[in-house]
């Protein structure tokens, strides 16, 4: 059973129990401190007089410096280019299929009817390999740029016959054959453009890229779908071959090992300046080929880079290394396609785009590794010759050897902040309940197992932002809240103390049972840590007095009437929405 109350405390000449009395702060030895601060000095100096022999050797750093920020600019320039020729490949396709969608939703015209339409749009755009529409019957209409001339297939579904028109035309776009061809079973209702323009009507879909089968070449296909009077009846495409993407990478002038590479979302290839390397055969038919498939170990390692950076990493450049290449560097940029995004990749190695720098610069290396090893050794020794000691004297200073919380000089020091400090702070006292006949029964080393699983239980109970845990004397620990209203503290305390008393906890005399009792304080404006304390210990004090295993809650404050005070403080219960809240039961606790 839980009870708290909440207690008033006013500023008397209360003091504090012995095992809670603040210890005064030692001054250091002055000769000491003197030895301290000369060796600090003394290191400084040398490491200084370290940096500035660096600094007048690797003068001739400026030359890498300058070298690698002109290899950066002309990766990003020609990252910058490639993306550009990205849009300005596909916007083609958008801008026919927006025209397209826009005149198929009149009602008065047939897909015949932009037969001139589309032939101008391939004619006039050489990547547009074809633009078509097909119906919500199977119909089809597909105007396509072929090795014999400009082709027009058209396929009717009649209400009970299909009909399937192949017509070739010349330059002048005059029909040179023509012939109807009963064998075609195709249905644009099945093709994947079809599908996902279908999936979001109101919007413009890309399909993944594929190998057109009419070409053999890598394409991707645009399509959005028509709308008449709020119905959707068709989907109109367009395809566009991508090879020449590969033809303008190689114009770029990056010289092997160096070189660029465009890839998609998934992995696929789209360009690569050897177009070869972007498709494979396979079965006699030709597929697309993934990064980690590409028989370029440069392009993968730098695509690797920018996986491995992550999503987080907003830079368009990176450096990199892999196995016979060294160091590289690479700038990316990022294209949007629909719901998804290309990637253009441009990658050297290091200096690889200006070789004439290059043995100067691995001289200046060569310089730097040796003067920074030697800088690096030096400032090392001396760090930790100095502060070796320090640390460990630091460390045994402020811990308590055996629980490896605060010891008790430390945590009273944070009672002392804490005091002095604005908004909401508490203080609980925790001392564990009959433990003296734990030592009785179980002895002293038994007790000492108990005394640290305790702490460690309390330790896991609150976070190191939430408060400061120590251990203040035998089985007595004390908790300073840094930023926690009333109702927080008391939440913890409960934490705490339900914590302790979760399991038995084993020990090499047997599994034991402890509790334990807590007394908070809490205080919202400034106090001292004498008054802070005093009233935590006042809590403890009642919470054993009224039947242990309990938590009982106070406020310190300074605002009460002198003579409204007794001997040890007067009683305010804590309001029932506060009680409810912190999830303890409402009660006066009996003196």
């Amino acid at each position: 059973m839980t009870l708290a109350c909440e207690r008033r405390w006013e500023p008397r000449d209360q003091v504090l129990p012995r095992e809670t009395q603040l210890e005064p702060i030692t001054r250091r030895n002055p000769g000491v401190r003197s030895k301290f601060r000369a060796t600090v000095l003394v290191s400084l100096l040398i490491t200084q007089l370290i940096i500035v022999l660096a600094l007048y050797l690797l003068a001739g750093q400026i030359t890498g410096t300058a070298q690698a920020n002109h290899t950066d600019a002309l990766l990003e320039a020609a990252a910058v280019e490639s993306a550009d020729r990205i849009r300005t490949h596909i916007e083609p396709a958008e801008a026919i299929v927006a025209l397209a969608a826009t005149l198929s939703s009149d009602p008065g015209l047939s897909p015949p009817e932009f037969r001139s339409t589309f032939i101008s749009a391939i004619a006039r755009t050489p990547q547009l390999s074809g633009v078509f529409i097909g119906t919500a019957d199977g119909s089809f209409f597909d105007v396509r740029q072929t090795e014999d001339g400009i082709r027009v297939k058209t396929i009717t579904e009649g209400p009970s016959d299909r009909t399937t028109t192949l017509e070739i035309l010349d330059a002048n776009g005059t029909v040179a054959t023509e012939r109807e061809d009963p064998t075609d079973t195709y249905d644009p209702r099945a093709r994947p453009w079809y599908l996902e323009a279908m999936a979001d009507p109101t919007t413009l879909a890309w399909t993944d890229p594929y190998v057109f089968f009419t070409s053999r070449q890598l394409g991707i296909t645009a399509a959005q779908a028509i709308t008449r009077n709020g119905e959707v009846v068709g989907v109109v495409g367009a395809d566009i071959e991508l090879g020449s993407l590969s033809t303008f990478l190689s114009t770029l002038g990056i010289q092997e090992p160096g070189g660029t590479v465009i890839v998609d979302d998934s992995g696929l290839v789209i360009a690569h300046p050897n177009p070869e390397l972007v498709q494979r055969a396979e079965d006699d038919e030709f597929k697309t080929v993934a990064i980690a498939e590409l028989d370029d170990p440069f392009a993968r390692a730098a695509i690797a880079s920018l996986v491995e950076a992550g999503p987080d990493d907003t830079s368009s450049l990176h450096g990199f290394s892999g196995e016979d290449i060294g160091d590289a560097r690479a700038s990316f940029r990022s294209v949007p396609i629909h719901d998804g995004e290309w990637t253009v990749g441009v990658f050297a190695p290091e200096g690889g785009l200006v070789p004439s720098l290059s043995a100067a610069r691995a001289r200046e290396r060569l310089l730097t590794v040796a003067v920074g090893a030697l800088s690096v050794v030096l400032v090392g020794f001396t760090a930790l010759t100095v502060t070796r000691p320090i640390r460990d004297l630091e460390k045994r200073a402020s811990t308590d050897p055996l629980t490896g919380l605060a010891n008790r000089r430390t945590v009273l020091r944070a009672a002392e902040r804490a005091a002095a400090a604005d908004g909401d702070r508490g203080a609980a006292m925790l001392d564990l309940d009959h433990f003296k006949q734990i030592n009785d029964t179980y002895g002293h080393p038994a007790g000492d197992e108990v005394i640290r699983v305790v702490a460690s239980r309390i330790k896991d109970a609150v976070s190191d932002d939430e408060a400061s845990v120590g251990r203040i004397g035998g089985e007595e620990f004390l908790v300073i809240f840094h930023n926690a209203t009333p109702t927080e503290a008391s939440q913890a305390c409960n934490r705490i103390r339900e914590r302790v008393r979760s399991e038995p906890i084993p020990t090499t005399g047997g599994p034991i049972k402890v509790t334990a009792s807590i007394g908070l304080a809490t205080v919202d404006s400034i106090c001292t840590a004498k008054e802070l304390l005093a009233s935590a210990d006042t809590s403890l004090l009642e919470a054993k007095f009224s039947g242990r295993d309990r938590t009982i809650a106070g406020h310190y404050s300074r605002s009460a009437p002198e003579d409204d005070l007794d001997t040890v403080g007067r009683y305010e219960v804590l309001g029932k929405a506060d009680l409810e809240e912190a999830n303890i039961p409402a009660g006066r606790v009996p003196r």
